[in-house]
């Protein structure tokens, strides 16, 4: 398949619509996109539009706002750590210093028995699939024991 540009400037109307050549084995219609509406209409070559209007899904993926609280304890000197969060019921991966600790859906875990004494560990929230210290993760939260 062949995109021909026809005009590559602004039209002269608000949707700063542009125009398109399509060029197949067919003759294939003229598609006019307004990305800003993120919608396509097209119509053939005679000029008269298409009878259905094609939708078009944005690609951009828009990470999920996942805020992570975590708060430490001890109990007979074991370290413990209880996390929450909301990440709408979608499955999440929970790491500290980089080992996962939980995944499923739940919007809580405790992180316990982890060791006795002094440490501090780094705890982040990540949509399951979506790679530790990604865009879509919490931010990092410190507990210091």
């Amino acid at each position: 398949m062949e995109f021909e540009g026809i005009d590559n400037s602004p039209a002269d109307s608000a949707l700063d619509a542009r125009e398109y050549s399509i060029e197949t084995e067919q003759d294939c219609p003229v598609a006019i996109v307004w990305p800003e509406h993120e919608s396509l209409v097209a119509v053939n070559n005679g000029g008269s539009a298409f009878s259905n209007e094609i939708s078009v899904t944005s690609a951009e993926v828009i990470a999920p706002n996942i805020v992570l609280s975590a708060s430490g304890y001890k109990s007979k000197g074991w370290q413990y750590v209880d996390a929450s969060w909301d990440a709408g019921g979608a499955a999440v991966v929970l790491y500290r210093n980089n080992a996962v600790v939980y995944s499923g859906s739940a919007s809580a875990t405790t992180d316990g028995r982890i060791a006795k004494g002094g440490a501090v560990y780094d705890y982040q929230l990540c949509p399951q699939g979506q790679a530790q210290g990604s865009d879509s993760c919490s931010d990092v939260v410190r507990i210091v024991f």
